[in-house]
């Protein structure tokens, strides 16, 4: 299965807050591979998105390779932010032209995470250290390697790329309800990718609650188009609970709710409507409940006559 989670900002009690929802599920079949799926699903949102809106792709260390890498050549506003295995060849910059013959160096000298220095923020538990390099995955692409190191000693090197120069990131820091990316873009901003890469575990937390609270776990059919369709339905229930809130002022309290509380109010808030209706029509369908129905009818007429007349 490849899946792919859009986290966009929105403003909420006067932060910058990031919501994620699931865009969409496929399957891997052998018409195309796992890399290529993806690359196609992060066209079709990219496309959606529009070319004067900062996108970032952030992914785990199996994606970053071939069509996938290659998406950054594609957009002018697309860049990667990805962790990478830490043994992945990178190298320095090359060095200048020395004047003598022959073909200047294309790469500068092989570097390791030990190479990189490492200072240490006053937010977070690791120490961190950027710098420009060269690696295979973009080729000639000047990309920004990203060392982390647990400042307590106890642990190893942590390897993230990212394609955007850390200090041309358009982000309101500031605002940011995140405490780590307000706190790092204030301290230097070239730490700000590790920050931005946050959101990238939001994908394991839809995994859960797909499978915790809207029943994922249970469908239980054996072909392709089987499988996609409930789970893209699934989908479209998950991406409309999480924006509700935020497009409808009376389910705002479930702005910063769990997913598990916000299913359950909005449930019985449907739960009542479907009651609610039906019960109106299985009124209209016995002859005895018209005079109940003319004091509702009354009832309401009567308070909108009041509104008309305020």
């Amino acid at each position: 299965m490849v899946s792919i989670l859009l986290s966009f900002p929105v403003l909420a009690d006067g932060f910058i807050r990031y919501l994620s929802i699931p865009l969409g599920y496929r399957i891997w079949d052998k018409k195309q591979t796992k890399l290529e799926i993806a690359a196609e699903m992060a066209r079709h949102a990219v496309d959606s998105i529009g070319p004067d809106r900062q996108a970032f792709l952030l992914c785990d260390s199996w994606h970053p390779k071939g069509c996938v890498a290659g998406l950054v050549g594609e957009f002018q506003n697309l860049d990667i932010i990805c962790n990478a295995r830490i043994d992945t060849v990178m190298y320095g910059l090359p060095p200048g032209r020395t004047g003598k013959r022959g073909r200047p160096k294309k790469y500068g000298e092989r570097l390791s995470p030990e190479d990189f220095e490492l200072e240490s923020p006053k937010t977070g538990d690791c120490k961190i250290g950027v710098r420009p390099v060269l690696t295979r995955l973009w080729g000639e692409r000047v990309v920004y390697a990203v060392v982390t190191l647990p400042k307590s000693g106890n642990g190893s090197h942590r390897l993230f790329f990212c394609t955007k120069n850390p200090e041309s990131v358009i982000i309101d820091y500031s605002s940011c309800e995140d405490e780590t990316i307000r706190s790092y873009g204030k301290e230097n901003e070239k730490f700000l990718p590790v920050a931005c890469y946050s959101p990238r575990w939001n994908i394991e937390v839809s995994y859960y609650e797909s499978k915790t609270f809207w029943s994922l776990e249970e469908y239980r059919v054996h072909s392709r188009e089987g499988i996609e369709r409930p789970v893209n339905l699934e989908r479209i229930a998950y991406g409309a609970m999480t924006l509700l809130p935020y497009s409808d002022g009376s389910f705002s309290r479930y702005q910063s709710a769990s997913a598990q509380e916000t299913r359950f109010g909005i449930g019985q808030q449907i739960q009542a409507s479907i009651i609610f209706s039906s019960f109106a029509e299985s009124l209209e369908t016995v002859k005895k409940a018209r005079p109940f129905i003319k004091i509702i009818e009354s009832h309401v007429l009567s308070g909108f006559k009041k509104i008309q007349k305020l």
